[in-house]
């Protein structure tokens, strides 16, 4: 699926590539109890896509442990990718490798975006 940084392929991969390749990997496998896995992640299959979108648009952090005292914070992309962009993202991931969740829109997003926004 992700053999290569290809410039024709398809936008929401090249998205992937990116910003989700580095610790998530190509096979959507992440790091064993580093970066969480993408490949039939719960929350990146679960229906309405919005935590999902949350996450790709304002990060996530992973708290300290006694035994791993250092917190993993996953960087939020909202400040450098559209409404457009985060959707194709998260469709990507949504049907990329054993996922098949529904499509989520831009019009989700920026929902997302705003309500968080409202929060602040």
């Amino acid at each position: 699926m992700l053999a290569s940084a290809d410039p024709g392929m398809e936008l929401g991969a090249r998205l992937y590539l990116d910003n989700c390749n580095a610790c998530h990997f190509v096979d959507g496998l992440g790091a064993d109890e580093v970066f969480p896995e993408l490949d039939g992640n719960s929350l990146v299959n679960a229906p309405g896509g919005t935590g999902l979108i949350h996450i790709i648009l304002h990060g996530a952090e992973l708290p300290s442990t006694e035994i791993r005292p250092m917190r993993l914070r996953m960087p939020g992309f909202g400040n450098r990718l559209s409404d457009d962009e985060v959707a194709t993202l998260a469709n990507f991931v949504r049907s990329g490798w054993s996922n098949t969740a529904d499509a989520v829109d831009a019009d989700m997003v920026a929902e997302v975006r705003s309500q968080f926004s409202e929060t602040e």
